[in-house]
């Protein structure tokens, strides 16, 4: 066990004031020695070296991930344009019974206007 002091603070006082600052903050330090194998999301143990295979498998889901995002954003670019074809699509409507009802009235004001002539 070593007791060098840095600063007057000894090596195990600075560990413990470490370890006691990991703490409050959610942390736990632990001795490389002391963990279990390697578990990835699947709860399957790593025992063995990293190989090519591993790195394929990898790049391989990597690969799956950004394809996934993409057909996403893909996705959410279709939606976006379909949203703003219809808008486009009702602005039109819009403008068609805006359209149709300045003809009703210019025929509403024909009309007044021959009723106006015929009575004078």
């Amino acid at each position: 066990m070593r007791t060098d002091t840095m600063g007057g603070v000894t090596l195990n006082d600075f560990t413990r004031m470490l370890e006691d600052a990991a703490r409050q903050q959610g942390f736990v330090l632990v001795d490389s020695a002391e963990l279990p194998p390697f578990n990835n999301d699947n709860d399957e143990a790593f025992d063995g070296p990293i190989d090519e295979d591993f790195f394929d498998q990898l790049i391989s889901e990597a690969m799956l991930e950004a394809d996934i995002a993409e057909a996403m954003l893909e996705a959410d670019e279709e939606l976006a344009d379909q949203i703003e074809r219809a808008h486009k699509r009702e602005a039109v409507a819009q403008l068609g019974r805006i359209i149709e009802g300045i003809s009703i009235l210019a025929s509403v004001q024909a009309d007044l206007v021959k009723a106006l002539v015929l009575e004078d």
